[in-house]
C-alpha cells in the first residue's frame, strides 16, 4: 500500500519552492547590481587614471615649452586637446601658469585633465619647474684651483681648471680635465696631475674623467647678462653712473626700504701683488667720501653702477649689485667688499649678488673676521685678495677669518689667502677661509643672476 500526501504537504512544497525562487531571483538582482556597480567603479577608476595621465601630459607639455622657449610664460587659461597614439582624441588639460616671483626661476605649472568618456571627472596636478642659478655652487672658478689646509667649502665646487684639494668639503668636487699641469702658484712645480687631487677629505666625492665625464661652464656666456642688467636698471632700477670720483660707496639698511649712496673721494695707496699685474698701488680702501644720500630699494631688485663700488651693510631684501664700464674699451670695473655683508634672516627672504665686470676684491684694512652673505661674481678677474707683506702692514696684512655664505664664481685664479710652501702658515690674507653654500639660491637666486642648464622639475603633487 502506498499512503497519499495529503492536502498540508503539497502546499508546503510550493511554499518552500516560492521562497527559494524570490531569494534567489533577489540574490542575482543584487549580484547584477553589484557586478554593474563594480563595472561602474572600474569605468570610474579607469577614467580618473586616464585623466590623471592627460593631466600629467599637460606638464610634460609646459616643460617642453620652456625647453625651447624659456621666458615665454604665455599659455594659461586654456584648454589642449589630448590624443592618444593612435591620434583618437580622448580628452583635454587646462593649464594655469604662475610666472617667477622677484627673484626667482620657478614656474608654477597647474594642469587639469578631463576625458571625453567622462567629462564631469577630473585630476590636477601642481609642477614648480626651474632652472638652477650658478649661484647653486658654494664654489665655481674657469681656472685651476687650490684649497688650502685651513680652507672648508660646504656644497658643489666645479672648476674648469684643476683642482688641488687639501682642505675639507662635505659635497663634490668636479674638474672636466682627466689631467692638468700644476703650477707654482699651487704650491707644485709645474707637474702633472689628475684633475682632483689632494689631502683632503671625502676623496670619494671627487668626480673627473674618465670615470666622470664632467662638462666645462662655458663664461663667456654669463658676461653677456650686464648689458641687460644696465638696461633694466635704468629702466625700473637704480642706475648710478660715472661718480667723477674714485667710485660709489653704497651701504644698506635693513631698517628701512633705502640705501645710501656716496661718492668716494680719497683712498689709501696700499702697495699689493696679483698674478695679473704684479706690484702695483691699490686704491681700494676708502679714506675719505662725500655725505651720503639716500635712494628707494629699486621694484626691481637691479642696483647698476657704472663705476668702481664698495658694498657693505645688513639686507632684508632680494637685491643685486652690478658694476661695469660700458662707455671705455679700456676700463673694466670690479667691486670692493668694505665690509660685512649680513642678512637679516638666512632664510632665503634675503639675498645678495654682487656681479663684477673684472674683480670682487677684500681691501687690506678689512675687518678681522669678515661675514659675506652674498653670491659673488667676478666675471673677468677673480674674487681676491692681494698679497701684501706682513713686514710692510703688520697685522693689517693677516686677517682672522672670512666666512662666505652664498657662493664664491671667479674667472681667474681666486685667494683670500696665501702661504710661502706647502705646509707654512698663511703669511697675508685670512688664515681661515669658510664659504657655505645657501641653498636658497639654487632657484631662488639674486635677480637676474645668471642660470645654467635647463628647466628640471623641483616638486611635483597632486591638488585636490
Amino acid at each position: 500500500m502506498v499512503r497519499q500526501p495529503t492536502k498540508t504537504q503539497t502546499g508546503g512544497i510550493l511554499v518552500l519552492v516560492i521562497v527559494f525562487c524570490a531569494v534567489f531571483m533577489a540574490i542575482g538582482v543584487s549580484l547584477i547590481q553589484i557586478m554593474s556597480l563594480l563595472h561602474k567603479a572600474s569605468l570610474k577608476k579607469q577614467n580618473l587614471e586616464q585623466a590623471f595621465q592627460v593631466a600629467e601630459a599637460g606638464i610634460n607639455f609646459y616643460k617642453w615649452r620652456l625647453a625651447h622657449e624659456p621666458e615665454n610664460y604665455s599659455g594659461g587659461g586654456a584648454d589642449y586637446d589630448y590624443y592618444n597614439i593612435d591620434g583618437n582624441k580622448i580628452g583635454y588639460y587646462h593649464l594655469e601658469i604662475g610666472e617667477p616671483p622677484l627673484g626667482s626661476t620657478v614656474v608654477t605649472v597647474t594642469s587639469t585633465g578631463y576625458t571625453d568618456s567622462d567629462p564631469n571627472l577630473s585630476r590636477t596636478l601642481e609642477a614648480r619647474l626651474a632652472v638652477p642659478s650658478l649661484s647653486d655652487y658654494a664654489f665655481l672658478t674657469n681656472s685651476n684651483a687650490w684649497i688650502g689646509e685651513s680652507e672648508e667649502i660646504v656644497g658643489r665646487m666645479h672648476s674648469n681648471g684643476g683642482v688641488r684639494f687639501d682642505g675639507e668639503s662635505d659635497s663634490t668636487v668636479d674638474s672636466p680635465l682627466e689631467t692638468y699641469i700644476c703650477g707654482t702658484e699651487h704650491g707644485c712645480n709645474n707637474e702633472e696631475h689628475v684633475g682632483v687631487w689632494g689631502t683632503g677629505e671625502i676623496q670619494e666625492l671627487w668626480r673627473f674623467p674618465p670615470t666622470h665625464p664632467i662638462n666645462s661652464i662655458d663664461f663667456n656666456q654669463i658676461i653677456l647678462d650686464l648689458a641687460d642688467m644696465k638696461a633694466e636698471a635704468q629702466a625700473d632700477g637704480t642706475y648710478l653712473g660715472d661718480s667723477g670720483e674714485f667710485g660709489w660707496h653704497l651701504e644698506f639698511d635693513y631698517n628701512s626700504s633705502t640705501f645710501k649712496a656716496s661718492k668716494v673721494t680719497q683712498v689709501h695707496q696700499t702697495y699689493g701683488w696679483d698674478f695679473t699685474d704684479g706690484w702695483q698701488w691699490r686704491n681700494i680702501d676708502i679714506k675719505s667720501e662725500t655725505t651720503a644720500q639716500q635712494y628707494n630699494l629699486p621694484a626691481n631688485g637691479i642696483i647698476f653702477v657704472e663705476d668702481q663700488a664698495w658694498v657693505d651693510g645688513e639686507i632684508d631684501q632680494r637685491l643685486t649689485v652690478a658694476s661695469a664700464n660700458f662707455t671705455d674699451p679700456n676700463v673694466e670695473t670690479s667691486i670692493i667688499i668694505n665690509d660685512d655683508i649680513v642678512y637679516d634672516n638666512k632664510d632665503g627672504s634675503s639675498a645678495m649678488g654682487l656681479i663684477a665686470q673684472k674683480d670682487i676684491l677684500v681691501p687690506l684694512y678689512s675687518p678681522e673676521k669678515l661675514e659675506v652673505d652674498a653670491a659673488l661674481l667676478a666675471q673677468g678677474g677673480h674674487c681676491f685678495r692681494y698679497y701684501y707683506p706682513e713686514s710692510w702692514y703688520g697685522q693689517d696684512a693677516k686677517k682672522d677669518l672670512i666666512e662666505i655664505w652664498g657662493s664664491v664664481i671667479t674667472n681667474t685664479i681666486w685667494t683670500w689667502s696665501w702661504v710661502d710652501c706647502d705646509t707654512c702658515p698663511v703669511t697675508s690674507g685670512y688664515i681661515d677661509t669658510e664659504t657655505t653654500y645657501d641653498p636658497y639660491l639654487t632657484y631662488g637666486p639674486p635677480p637676474e643672476f645668471p642660470t645654467s642648464g635647463e628647466y628640471e622639475l623641483v616638486t611635483w603633487q597632486e591638488v585636490k
